[in-house]
């Protein structure tokens, strides 16, 4: 699982529940109508316009729940009206079971897409991933002046592991590297997988003075791992770490100055952090 800073989850949250409480009125509103008709025929098709937008944009448990409320106030509606055994009950149960199984079609879809933000070896964020977060905090920061903080970690002379261990080696310490960053930031930082050996870390509200130490636990870490040791792969980390006083006009700007950082660093021997600020 990949981990997203609790800012983003908590507006997102915050969505689900308008969209959920937005999709029911609506569902209530098709309920009443189609009692209001008196007639045989049915608006159930209606129903699956605000399942549909519920479910993908707030989630399947949000759909789930959409579904449940509707089937049950479809039902209270029709039944009644017809005995059980009827071609018009037996259509309304077609109708109830066509509704579970576009809900079950759309929580797959919903899962694909997910996996398509999931890097695939190492399970956290890839840059797709990343490039959602960043657009969601710069615009937060925008908005309330809030500072952040982006650190890149490359890891220096991946490609001699790559070409002596071949992929298996070069993936076990991609993996490694990987669960060690995200088991030592916070709750409310995200780490994605932005290149073949190029991590991420966004810690949100963030200034220097916060994360200095939790970066350099992270390159301890980094340069004791069994995996590295065992091997004495001759492996160090290259660590920009850049403080956005203000934010960024773009992302593209932004992740130029993080380039940059990680460029003085390689070009001056590697294996070292550095830090900025940006005003």
């Amino acid at each position: 699982m990949f981990c997203e800073n609790n800012s983003y989850q908590k507006k997102i949250s915050i969505k689900k529940i308008v969209s959920l409480v937005v999709g029911f009125a609506t569902v209530v509103a098709i309920d009443r109508i189609d009692f209001s008709m008196h007639s045989d025929l049915s608006l159930f098709i209606l129903y699956f316009i605000p399942i549909i937008a519920v479910t993908l944009y707030a989630g399947k448990w949000a759909g789930l729940i959409l579904s449940i409320l509707s089937v049950l106030l479809f039902s209270f509606n029709h039944f009644p009206h017809y005995p059980i055994s009827s071609p018009q009950s037996w259509n309304l149960i077609s109708d109830i079971i066509l509704l579970f199984a576009l809900f079950f079609i759309l929580t797959r879809y919903l899962k694909e897409r997910e996996l398509q933000k999931q890097d695939i070896l190492t399970k956290i964020g890839n840059r797709k991933r990343f490039v959602e977060l960043i657009n969601f905090e710069i615009n937060r920061s925008t908005r309330y002046r809030h500072p952040f903080t982006i650190v890149y970690i490359e890891i220096d002379n991946f490609k001699n592991v790559n070409q002596v261990l071949g992929h298996l080696g070069a993936d076990s310490l991609l993996i490694a590297v990987a669960n060690t960053i995200q088991k030592n930031i916070r709750n409310s930082d995200s780490v994605t997988r932005t290149g073949d050996h190029e991590f991420a870390i966004l810690f949100p509200e963030t200034n220097n003075e916060v994360f200095v130490q939790i970066i350099n636990k992270i390159k301890s870490l980094l340069l004791e791992l069994d995996v590295v040791k065992s091997n004495a792969w001759d492996v160090s980390f290259s660590i920009g770490c850049v403080t956005f006083l203000k934010a960024p006009a773009t992302i593209d700007e932004m992740i130029n100055k993080v380039n940059s950082v990680i460029d003085s660093i390689q070009s001056s021997g590697k294996n070292s952090i550095c830090f900025e600020t940006v005003e």
